[in-house]
């Protein structure tokens, strides 16, 4: 079971040795993320309401070794709005055509 822990390098550690080590960036990256403040109100009385969520100027997620970042946010009057950001020239073309086209499906199937 020795073998199995990673306590002295950390998954991020393992995929930049991998990228310096192979000379490229982002050919060992943890592809995908999935982010969103709703639910984190719950049992927290400073953002019980969820109007703290559309007061934002500026929105930036910085994510070492991730390639692909999702967000969802309600808005106040009952809809969601849905991003995929996905970093350019690391996927081929159909392949960020075939995850939009699959994330689209999801959010469909998650709101009927």
């Amino acid at each position: 079971s020795q073998n199995l822990e990673h306590a002295v390098m950390s998954g991020v550690e393992v995929m930049q040795e991998l990228n310096r080590i192979r000379g490229k960036t982002f050919k060992a990256v943890a592809p995908f993320i999935f982010t969103t403040p709703i639910g984190v109100e719950k049992g927290n009385k400073q953002v019980s309401s969820r109007d703290w969520m559309f007061q934002e100027k500026f929105f930036s997620e910085r994510v070492p070794h991730t390639a692909c970042v999702n967000a969802i946010k309600a808005d106040p009057n009952g809809t969601a709005c849905a991003s995929l950001d996905i970093v350019d020239g690391v996927f081929p073309e159909e392949v960020v055509e075939g995850m939009h086209h699959t994330y689209c499906q999801i959010i469909d199937l998650i709101c009927a």
